[in-house]
């Protein structure tokens, strides 16, 4: 593939990874975990899992991911992803997940100041020494170590491509030692160790170029493919192309000619896209399966589990999800659908179609107890406890029904997803069920006050009874 098509996926992220050959272990993870936390993080860290004990485990001996939360200077909130891998050459690389374009240009972008360059310094040299890895390094990729590729070779480091930065005790190739004297920071640590900054942060440029699939018939058995980047103006002429929303213009066909890539390219890119949009719903799916069921059964989901359960939502086998982008397109799409419809019949006077949104929820909640996951009524009480709040003066619940409503005609207006953020939509329902679990009809309060009020008055006899035994009423103790 050649280096445009590389370039063109949306789904890069800001990666600060650990590589080891001989294993990362939960205890030093544990005391990285416990570093970070502490550390002079430059924006809010919100979720952060207090149990550090319990995390580190997961990671180091399950290779489960955790979710945690920052806000920007901006108020935005984004996801933190902290994962554990194991590669195909059976080395563990340890991952935080930074986030994308957004949160990278306040790190290393045209927003970063220097305590956020300091504090990104001080992960990498302090998580080496910790935990003890190889090399540890800062990349801007799809996924973890998937461009930099980087890896031991008889005791020497060898990378595909140079990261944003790069810490190694490793023995460096030649070809790198070599680009030293013009790097923008190269410096030997204390232990021995290089710490290296290529290029000059914060890049003023470090902004990321979109691409969109193009294409055009050239006759009936033969298409044409282009990458053309999404800031790139084309001029108008007789040659006709068309994008993955069926939108259509005429454009210069000279112009045009340096965007043509090959089929395989064409089916390379589809797959990438759809693969990023997987993931990220895979990682926020899991936060929303773990706000409606018990913490017992959370702990027993499994990345396996979670793909099964996004191919059922979208209605594809499993086998299609792993094969087929364009049905994964296309189930992402129904399943947009479905959320909108549940939201706008949740919020129906109309009782056909608030029974409409409770068919969906039912629906949902076989899905989660086919794949072992009991989520009780939590699922199905969404329509219900959505309707009971849509008429209240509550200025927390009047916010969560516009933000539903806002989200509805997001969708509307983008029904083929080319627009919608996998990720904020997934995790905007979570959010919203957080708030509307805790939700309960007059009726329902009532019943658990009547309840509370049984169980207390028993408790009263029986602890009267245990103090004061009634006399015995037989002929003989009389």
């Amino acid at each position: 593939m050649n280096n445009k098509t590389k370039n063109s996926t949306s789904k890069k992220r800001l990666l600060l990874n650990f590589l080891s050959d001989s294993g990362i272990y939960s205890n030093s993870l544990r005391s990285f975990l416990k570093h970070f936390q502490s550390s002079d993080i430059p924006f809010q860290l919100l979720e952060f899992p207090d149990n550090l004990y319990t995390i580190s485990e997961r990671l180091a001996e399950d290779c489960q991911r955790h979710i945690a939360q920052w806000q920007l200077p901006d108020n935005s909130i984004h996801p933190i992803t902290i994962a554990f891998y194991i590669q195909e050459d059976e080395s563990n690389i340890f991952t935080i997940d930074f986030g994308d374009a957004t949160v990278a240009e306040y790190l290393v972008g045209k927003n970063a100041t220097d305590e956020a360059i300091a504090w990104l310094r001080d992960l990498l040299a302090t998580g080496g020494r910790m935990m003890s890895p190889d090399c540890a390094f800062l990349s801007w990729e799809e996924n973890p170590n998937k461009t930099t590729v980087a890896r031991l070779e008889t005791g020497i480091l060898s990378l595909d491509s140079l990261p944003l930065m790069l810490w190694s005790n490793a023995i460096l190739p030649l070809e790198l030692s070599s680009k030293l004297p013009t790097c923008w920071q190269a410096e030997r640590q204390w232990d021995g160790a290089w710490l290296i900054i290529q290029d000059f942060l914060p890049n003023p440029n470090f902004q990321e170029i979109l691409f969109s699939l193009w294409t055009s018939e050239k006759n009936e058995n033969e298409t044409e493919y282009f990458l053309i980047p999404d800031n790139k103006v084309i001029p108008s002429g007789d040659f006709v192309i068309s994008n993955l929303n069926d939108f259509s213009k005429s454009v210069d066909p000279a112009a045009i000619i340096p965007f043509a890539i090959a089929f395989e390219e064409a089916q390379v890119y589809l797959a990438e896209q759809i693969e990023g949009s997987i993931f990220q719903a895979q990682a926020v799916l899991s936060d929303w399966i773990k706000s409606v069921v018990d913490s017992q059964t959370s702990e027993k989901l499994t990345e396996e589990c979670l793909s099964e359960i996004i191919a059922d939502l979208m209605g594809i086998t499993i086998e299609e999800a792993e094969k087929n982008p364009n049905a994964v397109r296309e189930g992402l799409q129904r399943l947009f659908i479905e959320i909108k419809e549940v939201i706008d019949c949740s919020l129906s006077d109309d009782p056909s179609k608030l029974e409409i949104a409770r068919s969906r929820m039912k629906q949902v909640g076989a899905i989660l107890t086919s794949r072992g996951i009991d989520s009780g009524e939590v699922v199905t009480k969404f329509p219900d406890n959505l309707n009971l709040i849509k008429d209240t003066e509550s200025p927390q619940n009047r916010e969560v029904i516009a933000f539903l409503q806002e989200l509805s005609t997001k969708i509307g207006q983008n029904p083929d997803n080319s627009n919608l953020d996998v990720e904020k939509i997934i995790r905007s329902m979570t959010n919203s069920y957080q708030g509307l679990m805790k939700t309960e009809t007059e009726e329902e309060a009532r019943a658990k006050r009547e309840k509370e009020y049984k169980e207390r008055v028993e408790q009263i006899f029986e602890e009267a009874f245990e103090k004061y035994p009634m006399p015995s009423l037989d002929f003989d103790d009389l």
